[in-house]
């Protein structure tokens, strides 16, 4: 092999290692949008349970609260998307977070499965390389 080809061979060994880094930083992205999601599941099933009227506290920032009265309710507000907001039931919101988790989890598949392909891309050139060292 000319030294022209190992230079492009390791050429596209480092780049297939930032791209295999980007894309494992994707999957540790999704995986804890998908434990979001979930943690959203629940709240929405707990404010729908309320009867009457719950206190509770509110978030303002990272570890600062204040407590505040919930009353039942139906209905949610809801960010569509570049700054929309839209009224929805519980179980429309819920609906639509379970289709953005199936979504989500389609998309860290994909994510997985050409991870793997870059893994066994940069396995075949560093085998190339340590044969010709």
């Amino acid at each position: 092999m000319e030294q022209k080809e190992i230079e492009k061979r390791v050429l596209e060994y480092q780049m297939l290692e930032q791209r295999m880094r980007d894309m494992q930083e994707q999957l540790m992205a999704a995986d804890q949008q998908l434990i979001d999601m979930v943690s959203t599941a629940r709240s929405i099933e707990e404010i729908a349970s309320i009867d009457d009227k719950k206190d509770m506290l509110v978030p303002i920032t990272n570890g600062i609260f204040t407590t505040a009265s919930l009353r039942k309710s139906d209905t949610l507000l809801v960010n569509i998307g570049s700054s929309v907001v839209v009224e929805m039931s519980m179980d429309e919101t819920k609906k639509l977070i379970e289709k953005q988790r199936e979504e989500l989890k389609m998309l860290r598949t994909n994510i997985s499965e050409n991870l793997k392909k870059f893994m066994k891309r940069a396995s075949e050139i560093e085998k190339e390389l340590k044969d010709i060292i």
